[in-house]
């Protein structure tokens, strides 16, 4: 991903959060083509739903040309990614 697209991520999620600055996202490699943890305070945690997070999937998409981004909240990885359905 480039800059530019790791600050629109960013952005998108801190636009969401009560408490931008416990906000956060990391990319993990080996997995998926793109795969992306969000980190929040958990006062907002309620908020990552999972309309947002296929949402962002679907832009995040368009913006790199990524075909299918990997989106979840820290703890709640997808059943078939943890069971070793990398994609």
């Amino acid at each position: 991903m480039k800059d530019c697209d790791k600050s629109w991520l960013m952005d998108k999620i801190e636009e969401l959060c009560t408490e931008p600055q416990f906000s956060n996202f990391a990319i993990r490699k080996g997995r998926c083509d793109l795969e992306i943890v969000i980190t929040v305070s958990k006062k907002d945690e309620t908020l990552i739903t999972q309309e947002f997070l296929d949402s962002l999937r679907d832009d995040l998409s368009t913006r790199t040309g990524f075909v299918a981004p990997v989106i979840y909240l820290e703890g709640n990885e997808p059943e078939w990614l943890a069971k070793g359905c990398y994609i």
